[in-house]
Protein backbone atom coordinates (compact mmCIF):
# COMPACT_ATOMS: atom_id res chain seq x y z
CA UNK A 1 0.00 0.00 0.00
CA UNK A 2 1.38 3.48 -0.80
CA UNK A 3 2.08 6.17 1.82
CA UNK A 4 -0.53 8.91 2.69
CA UNK A 5 0.84 12.15 0.92
CA UNK A 6 0.48 15.35 2.82
CA UNK A 7 -2.71 17.67 1.12
CA UNK A 8 -0.96 20.80 -0.68
CA UNK A 9 -2.72 23.96 0.21
CA UNK A 10 -0.83 26.06 -1.46
CA UNK A 11 2.09 26.63 -4.29
CA UNK A 12 4.61 29.53 -3.78
CA UNK A 13 6.49 31.17 -6.49
CA UNK A 14 9.16 33.90 -6.94
CA UNK A 15 9.26 36.90 -9.32
CA UNK A 16 12.22 38.17 -10.74
CA UNK A 17 12.29 41.21 -7.98
CA UNK A 18 12.55 38.60 -5.47
CA UNK A 19 8.63 38.61 -4.52
CA UNK A 20 6.86 35.42 -3.20
CA UNK A 21 3.60 34.39 -4.74
CA UNK A 22 1.74 32.58 -2.66
CA UNK A 23 -1.20 30.76 -4.32
CA UNK A 24 -4.04 28.43 -3.25
CA UNK A 25 -3.77 25.05 -4.99
CA UNK A 26 -7.75 25.79 -5.76
CA UNK A 27 -7.30 28.96 -6.95
CA UNK A 28 -9.75 30.18 -9.61
CA UNK A 29 -8.20 30.48 -12.99
CA UNK A 30 -9.36 33.89 -13.57
CA UNK A 31 -6.53 34.47 -11.07
CA UNK A 32 -4.33 32.74 -12.58
CA UNK A 33 -5.11 34.74 -16.16
CA UNK A 34 -4.71 38.03 -14.26
CA UNK A 35 -1.09 36.85 -12.40
CA UNK A 36 1.34 37.80 -15.36
CA UNK A 37 0.77 41.09 -15.35
CA UNK A 38 1.35 42.07 -11.84
CA UNK A 39 4.27 39.97 -12.15
CA UNK A 40 5.97 41.67 -15.15
CA UNK A 41 4.94 45.09 -13.10
CA UNK A 42 8.30 46.57 -11.38
CA UNK A 43 8.38 45.73 -7.96
CA UNK A 44 5.94 48.24 -5.43
CA UNK A 45 8.89 48.04 -3.41
CA UNK A 46 12.45 47.43 -4.30
CA UNK A 47 14.60 45.05 -2.31
CA UNK A 48 16.60 48.62 -1.61
CA UNK A 49 13.71 49.88 0.09
CA UNK A 50 12.65 46.86 2.29
CA UNK A 51 13.95 45.97 5.20
CA UNK A 52 16.44 43.22 5.26
CA UNK A 53 15.26 39.78 5.81
CA UNK A 54 11.63 40.62 5.40
CA UNK A 55 9.21 38.73 2.91
CA UNK A 56 7.72 40.28 0.05
CA UNK A 57 4.74 38.71 -0.67
CA UNK A 58 1.97 38.74 -3.82
CA UNK A 59 -1.46 36.86 -2.84
CA UNK A 60 -4.58 36.73 -4.51
CA UNK A 61 -7.66 38.38 -1.92
CA UNK A 62 -11.05 36.16 -2.64
CA UNK A 63 -12.38 39.69 -2.81
CA UNK A 64 -11.17 39.34 -6.75
CA UNK A 65 -7.87 40.91 -6.82
CA UNK A 66 -4.17 40.40 -6.31
CA UNK A 67 -2.68 42.06 -3.29
CA UNK A 68 1.13 43.03 -2.23
CA UNK A 69 2.61 43.39 1.23
CA UNK A 70 6.16 43.94 2.43
CA UNK A 71 8.06 45.73 5.77
CA UNK A 72 9.65 49.10 4.41
CA UNK A 73 13.30 49.42 5.40
CA UNK A 74 12.05 52.19 7.95
CA UNK A 75 9.96 49.13 10.00
CA UNK A 76 6.40 50.13 8.75
CA UNK A 77 3.71 47.44 6.87
CA UNK A 78 3.25 48.68 3.12
CA UNK A 79 0.42 46.72 1.32
CA UNK A 80 -0.54 47.19 -2.37
CA UNK A 81 -3.77 46.01 -4.73
CA UNK A 82 -2.84 45.45 -8.32
CA UNK A 83 -5.02 47.85 -10.81
CA UNK A 84 -5.30 46.11 -13.85
CA UNK A 85 -6.46 48.86 -15.78
CA UNK A 86 -3.92 50.86 -14.98
CA UNK A 87 -1.45 47.67 -15.00
CA UNK A 88 0.23 49.51 -11.69
CA UNK A 89 0.81 48.24 -8.06
CA UNK A 90 -0.91 50.87 -5.85
CA UNK A 91 -0.41 51.83 -2.45
CA UNK A 92 -3.67 51.07 0.11
CA UNK A 93 -4.02 53.48 2.38
CA UNK A 94 -4.24 53.57 5.79
CA UNK A 95 -5.53 55.82 8.76
CA UNK A 96 -1.94 55.35 9.61
CA UNK A 97 1.92 53.87 9.54
CA UNK A 98 2.04 50.08 11.09
CA UNK A 99 5.17 49.72 12.39
CA UNK A 100 6.23 45.86 12.20
CA UNK A 101 8.43 44.29 14.89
Amino acid sequence: MDEPVDDVHAIHLRTEDGWQIERQVDIAPEALARLPAPCDADAPVSEADRRPGTAATIHWEHTGHWTAMTVRRNGHLARFTWHAEAEEWRERPGRRPILAT
